[in-house]
């Protein structure tokens, strides 16, 4: 217990104060009288005034806690209190924004509130990223390519997703950790399980309930893309081959988590491929 301190007599003699939180000139009661604290800030509690009882300690305002971070999500990506989490993933080519929004209009249409993302992106500093990484014609090790895609993800989950999911609603992400275990991995030979590992923990453990691939021939992706290529399209057909065959041997090994659908046929069928897959996760779940 600290040393009680004895203030100066307020007129009704002295008042021994110990255990009462004050701030430095903020005034507490002590029986009918206001006290002003003149110390550094302590912690006081009225015992008793010169004389007659000790009075009822008065409440005293307390800034509230900082929020958190939102409900946490355990490795696997499942907890409680939040909104499904999607993404949307494969080669470049495969149609993966067209499909994107149309899947935002069907989700929003069945009571969704729907919050859309790219990854890389979506924050200011996950844009300065997004540029280095695909725009600035320079080249650079797999792994900085990978950790400038998880900085940006980090970001974004902060920034966007995880306040997402706490408000209820459903995350739709066009990429996410998937690819960079796929195009750094796969295709740029780093070690997927490291990738994975360090990935994971760069996101806190934030993974998408679902992530949906595209899935199409390398060259009939090439043939689909209607602009210029990136820094990464413009790579060998060997890298967006082994690319390809990336996603195909992560989906053999997480079956429920990554479902491929072809993404070959008219933009409605494909649509429906993925439509089929979404509505298995998302059906259950409630609406914010």
């Amino acid at each position: 217990m600290p040393t009680p301190i004895r203030l100066p007599d307020l007129g009704g003699g002295p008042v021994t104060l110990s255990h009462w939180y004050a701030e430095p000139g903020e005034r507490v009661l002590a029986g009918e009288r206001l006290v002003e604290v003149l110390t550094d800030g302590a912690t006081f509690e009225v015992t008793a005034p010169a004389t007659g009882p000790p009075p009822e300690k008065p409440p005293l305002p307390r800034d509230p806690p900082p929020p958190g971070p939102g409900p946490r999500r355990p490795p696997g990506g499942r907890g409680p209190c939040r909104g499904p989490s999607l993404s949307l993933d494969g080669i470049d080519g495969t149609g993966k924004s067209s499909q994107i929004a149309l899947l935002a209009d069907w989700l929003t249409d069945r009571g969704w509130n729907v919050v859309c993302c790219a990854d890389p992106g979506g924050t200011a500093i996950g844009d300065r990223i997004r540029d280095i990484l695909l725009n600035q014609r320079h080249e650079m090790s797999a792994m900085a390519e990978a950790l400038l895609f998880m900085a940006s993800r980090a970001e974004l989950i902060a920034r966007v997703i995880r306040p997402a999911l706490a408000a209820g609603s459903l995350v739709l992400s066009d990429r996410y950790l998937l690819a960079t275990v796929v195009y750094q991995g796969h295709g740029g030979g780093l070690d997927v399980d490291d990738l994975w590992s360090i990935g994971r923990g760069a996101a806190g453990g934030m993974e998408p309930d679902l992530t949906v691939v595209l899935d199409l021939s390398v060259q009939q992706a090439r043939a689909r893309r209607g602009r210029s290529a990136d820094r990464l399209e413009s790579r060998q057909v060997d890298y967006h081959e082994r690319v390809r065959d990336g996603f195909l041997a992560e989906a053999e090994r997480d079956p429920q988590r990554i479902r491929v659908v072809s993404a070959a046929g008219s933009v409605d069928e494909v649509q429906a491929r993925i439509r089929a897959e979404v509505e298995r996760v998302v059906a259950a779940r409630p609406r914010a």
